[in-house]
């Protein structure tokens, strides 16, 4: 296992010689913005009760209908 120098590429291997590259573009995207990510696929946030069931242990923010974090 090795990532390519662009930091997006995964190349993995077994022992009868096979190779995998794995393009990791997505998951850094995922990554980088969580929030905007969270936002976006709920279409407007989640309820306090969403909030509570889904990540518990951080402290409620209001994403309101934007879709952003106030």
């Amino acid at each position: 296992m090795a990532f390519f120098p662009d930091g997006n590429t995964l190349v993995t291997g077994n022992f009868s010689g096979a190779a995998a590259l794995w393009d990791l573009t997505d998951l850094h995207q995922v990554r980088d913005h969580a929030v905007r990510r969270a936002c976006a696929t709920t279409r407007g946030g989640l309820t306090r009760d969403e909030w509570d069931r889904f990540i518990p242990g951080l402290t409620y923010q209001d994403t309101g209908s934007t879709g952003e974090v106030r």
